[in-house]
């Protein structure tokens, strides 16, 4: 079976960051299409899907892990402090350095990545309890 997939994320600013616009965005919004083979129907979560209407789906941020390359090109780099609740990573100063942070959602594979500015040095994730979504600050 076939699908075509597309993504938005919105942008709500509840995560501290050095910078106005956050890291990474709260929700991560899904479309996918099914085109069934012959013979087959599509479902959404036992519904048939709308007629020319993508699936959607909302997923909510569940963390982040860097790497010095985009995630395809390159393995993701271990903290520097690693607990239940808090980790760190310490970047080098290297101008050929190009630290790229992704960011997790649960329920799916899906990532958002980025390269960050080279200014940052620094970044914390804090895994929150009780369900809340964890924070990340860069510097």
């Amino acid at each position: 079976m076939k699908s075509r997939l597309a993504l938005s994320a919105g942008f709500l600013g509840v995560f501290a960051t050095a910078h106005a616009a956050p890291l990474c965005p709260p929700v991560l919004l899904a479309a996918t299409t099914a085109m069934a083979p012959e013979g087959f129907h599509a479902f959404a979560d036992g519904n048939p899907p709308l007629a020319g209407k993508p699936a959607q789906a909302q997923f909510k941020f569940a963390g982040a892990m860097f790497s010095e390359q985009a995630p395809d090109q390159s393995g993701w780099l271990a903290p520097d402090n690693n607990n239940a609740q808090d980790q760190t990573w310490d970047f080098r100063a290297d101008e050929d350095q190009n630290i790229w942070i992704s960011c997790r959602y649960a329920g799916t594979s899906l990532l958002l990545s980025k390269p960050l500015p080279a200014s940052m040095g620094h970044c914390h994730v804090h895994s929150a309890d009780h369900g809340a979504s964890p924070t990340v600050d860069c510097q």
